[in-house]
């Protein structure tokens, strides 16, 4: 939505008020704009009648008896300034009229500035309890989206817009350690090769501890340089394709051999029965000899130990995800009656 500003540029609010939902994002909007116009003392709606400033008054025009160049030059400084806030105030009105639903303006036509967000204030702000099932709300959708290739930039942005709900709502979910996991299991469908690494690079001390931002910076540098990295390949490809033999493939396919499994079969460790217990079939029996000797290269403090119990955690991880949505969906209904009769629906 397109408003003017005091110059008489354009302003644009992206955020629309339709629901209780949108207010928090919204009333940030609108506040940042009216500070930056210089006027949020006049719409801050917890500010107390008795202590409002009232908007500056028109200056009076001087008597022709009491004009001089000095009286003059005040009085138009003065009227300057005057100016500039009532255009101020207007801007933000408009901001505030032209950023809300169509069914909501009714609400506040024809109202003072410090009345229009009180108003709204009281019609729109959730509770406590309904902003923090909001946000728990919108980030369960968002980890619980499918990733469609194509389309990882969009579910990134939704993803991280729900992250940043529940972070400033404090919940304990927020927690940097869960969302990275919560994270890497889902973008695994689409970057496995990202989400391998960075699992196994958990447990090591320098990235133990980093926030879930840095983790997402790092899989936006990953997107960008795999995107050039491909456009570069698919251009070499096509340049030197026709100057190469059935031979010269053959061979660079023979290069390319999977090293065998822990457990000695051909297969990544992903999809070994013996780590990924989600994966066994319930009609399968382990070997005892074969299942002590990936207990033993699991244990090992080394590079491989460390990624196949990665691999564990993150199965571990999934699994308490579909056991939790399960148990919201159960949930739900009951949450909902109460939430009902504390008078908040």
């Amino acid at each position: 939505m397109t408003t003017a500003d005091s110059t008489g540029s354009a302003t644009e609010v992206e955020v629309i008020l339709r629901s209780r939902d949108d207010w928090f994002e919204w009333y940030e909007v609108i506040k940042d704009h009216a500070k930056k116009q210089g006027v949020w003392e006049y719409f801050d709606p917890d500010v107390k009648d008795e202590t409002r400033p009232d908007p500056p008054a028109r200056p009076r025009v001087p008597p022709e008896i009491e004009v001089t160049e000095d009286v003059y030059q005040s009085y138009q400084k003065a009227l300057q300034s005057w100016k500039g806030t009532q255009d101020a105030i207007i801007s933000t009105k408009e901001a505030i009229r032209g950023s809300v639903a169509l069914h909501i303006r009714s609400f506040i036509a024809g109202e003072e500035p410090y009345k229009l967000l009180r108003i709204l204030k009281k019609l729109y702000e959730p509770s406590d309890l309904e902003a923090d099932l909001g946000a728990l709300k919108k980030y369960n959708t968002a980890i619980s989206r499918p990733i469609r290739q194509g389309k990882i930039s969009a579910w990134l942005n939704d993803f991280e817009s729900a992250y940043l709900a529940i972070r400033r709502r404090n919940l304990p979910e927020s927690n940097d350690r869960h969302v990275k996991r919560q994270f890497l299991a889902a973008i695994s469908a689409v970057s496995y090769s990202f989400a391998d690494r960075q699992f196994v690079l958990m447990v090591e001390p320098t990235y133990e501890k980093e926030d879930f931002h840095s983790l997402l910076r790092r899989y936006r540098a990953y997107l960008d340089y795999t995107k050039s990295f491909k456009t570069r390949t698919s251009s070499m490809a096509s340049a030197t394709f026709h100057g190469q033999n059935d031979g010269a493939l053959n061979s660079t396919k023979s290069n390319t051999k999977r090293n065998p499994c822990v457990c000695g079969k051909n297969h990544a460790y992903s999809n070994c029965w013996y780590i990924i217990s989600s994966k066994r079939p319930t009609w399968w029996k382990p070997n005892k000899q074969t299942e002590a000797k990936v207990s033993e290269a699991i244990a090992k403090d080394d590079k491989l130990g460390r990624k196949l119990k990665a691999l564990l955690e993150r199965d571990v991880q999934q699994n308490k995800d579909k056991d939790q949505k399960e148990r919201n969906q159960a949930n739900e209904h009951y949450v909902m009656e109460l939430v009902s009769s504390a008078g908040i629906c």
